[in-house]
């Protein structure tokens, strides 16, 4: 499906959302400039990229307890690497030509495009729900791919098509892409996509469908030979923290940015003749 028409549905179904209050309320403010609101949200933009990288500083005993989990659950997978790849690259010629085709648009490149044409959508409508969205998209995209560069050349691991097992790692391969397996681009970029749209929804049943649909690029790179398990399973759950992280600072900084609710003061006032109820604002 081109990009373009893939735009245009996921606008059509953000825009027909409703908005909650606090949305409402901030469509009641005087909207800045075009300029003036992408200036913000840059360095909004920015803020969250950091915040990103920052979190694990801030982590409590349930956050670490998650990623012992996630680490418990790659070692995991880490051993059933060479059967899975094998068992999923048997079957690329039965894949439906439909899932092919969602699988390769899902490369980061198509998908930045689309976070880009999300978050540009609802600055020139200005529409508050579109707006955010796309920043969320965006903000993580830009978290997850400097993230994505950096792990893939450090650690070095071999493609399964590289024919050398799932133990081979060649670190700090920065001209060699057949070692560039973990993490896998592809699936970090095309579930978190899929993840922050459906976090907008309410409908579980929708949130299903647009997850189930951004699986589809994690699981073309496993019958393409492009990636082990380990590495889409752990790319999903990194682009689904990273979102989440995005998306805790964009709402705590919205918050911040609303106008404080003005309070009624009251007072009783007393008099020879007179009783009164004043009111403050």
């Amino acid at each position: 499906m081109p990009i373009w028409k893939l735009s245009f549905l996921l606008l059509f179904f953000l825009v027909m959302q409703p908005v909650n209050a606090q949305q409402q309320d901030s469509l009641s403010i005087l909207q800045p400039s075009f300029f003036e609101t992408l200036k913000q949200d840059s360095k909004t933009a920015l803020g969250g990229v950091k915040a990103v990288y920052l979190s694990p500083l801030s982590w409590q005993k349930k956050d670490l307890l998650l990623a012992g989990s996630a680490a418990l659950g790659t070692g995991i997978l880490y051993s059933l690497d060479e059967e899975t790849s094998d068992y999923f690259r048997n079957r690329k010629d039965d894949v439906p030509e439909i899932l092919s085709d969602i699988g390769r648009f899902g490369s980061p490149e198509s998908l930045f495009a689309l976070d880009g044409a999300v978050y540009l959508s609802g600055l020139l409508l200005k529409n508050e729900k579109l707006r955010h969205t796309g920043l969320l998209l965006v903000t993580s995209a830009t978290a997850s791919g400097l993230l994505l560069t950096f792990t893939k050349v450090l650690v070095g691991r071999a493609r399964p098509l590289k024919g050398e097992g799932n133990h081979e790692f060649r670190p700090l391969s920065f001209n060699d892409d057949d070692y560039r397996s973990f993490p896998s681009g592809h699936a970090l970029f095309a579930f978190s996509t899929a993840y922050a749209v459906g976090k907008q929804f309410n409908n579980p049943f929708v949130k299903a469908g647009i997850y189930s649909l951004g699986m589809i690029g994690p699981a073309s790179r496993l019958w393409e030979g492009e990636h082990w398990l380990t590495d889409v399973a752990v790319s999903m759950v990194l682009g689904m923290a990273v979102v989440e992280s995005v998306d805790h600072y964009l709402t705590q900084k919205s918050r911040s940015t609303l106008p404080p609710v003005k309070k009624i003061s009251w007072s009783l006032n007393l008099g020879p003749n007179s009783l009164g109820l004043t009111g403050t604002f």
